[in-house]
């Protein structure tokens, strides 16, 4: 379901052609697709909301049943996002960083409602604008409640899956990881949190960018 405006602030900003004196600073409000989040409720809640739902499988399961449900479960959550943000793709909501330029895009946010995330994709578009090299992705977490945290799982991109090393639970502080790889621009950058460790339980993911 579209979380963006149900757990507070939401809001992006995106620096281009950092460092140079062409730098230039935007600031936008969420748009609706930003934030996905799976919810457990009832089939019969799901079909009254008119919300796509997977039936989960009985808790004693197998390993490997569980890890395609969560497939499963991720497929569904950004055809959500994506549909809700395919109108804005159709428009510029930033200036572009130039080629041979690095920039930034950042997202404020609150998966849990009470505890603030601060996500930022680092990047370099080369001197052909062909590809953008996805840098450095970080997470600063300010906790309101001790116990109130997600694990950082992994982030996707134009159909890139990229793990973060440690699956780090999310407790307070700055959580990084370099990706340094060449993709094309114009995508979203989305991190994948999930309620309990490595990848299981409820999640949540963000719509970053577009990255250009």
């Amino acid at each position: 379901m579209d979380a963006t405006n149900q757990g507070g602030p939401c809001g992006e900003t995106f620096i281009a052609n950092l460092h140079t004196p062409h730098q230039s600073i935007t600031h936008i409000s969420c748009p609706a697709g930003t934030i996905i989040r799976s919810i457990t409720i009832p089939r019969s809640q799901a079909e009254a909301q008119h919300e796509a739902y997977i039936v989960l499988p009985p808790p004693h399961a197998s390993r490997a049943v569980w890890r395609q449900v969560y497939r499963q479960i991720q497929q569904l959550m950004e055809a959500k996002g994506h549909t809700l943000l395919q109108s804005l793709k159709q428009k510029s909501v930033h200036p572009l960083t130039a080629c041979g330029s690095s920039g930034s895009a950042s997202l404020y946010w609150n998966p849990l409602g009470d505890t603030n995330y601060y996500s930022t994709e680092q990047f370099f578009k080369t001197s052909d604008c062909k590809h953008v090299d996805l840098e450095v992705a970080s997470i600063n977490v300010h906790l309101v409640y001790p116990y109130d945290y997600t694990s950082w799982v992994y982030d996707l991109y134009a159909g890139g899956k990229f793990g973060v090393p440690g699956c780090p639970t999310l407790a307070g502080g700055t959580y990084s990881h370099s990706v340094d790889q060449l993709w094309p621009p114009g995508y979203y950058y989305e991190n994948w949190v999930y309620e309990y460790s490595c990848g299981y339980g409820n999640s949540w993911y963000n719509n970053i960018g577009p990255i250009n």
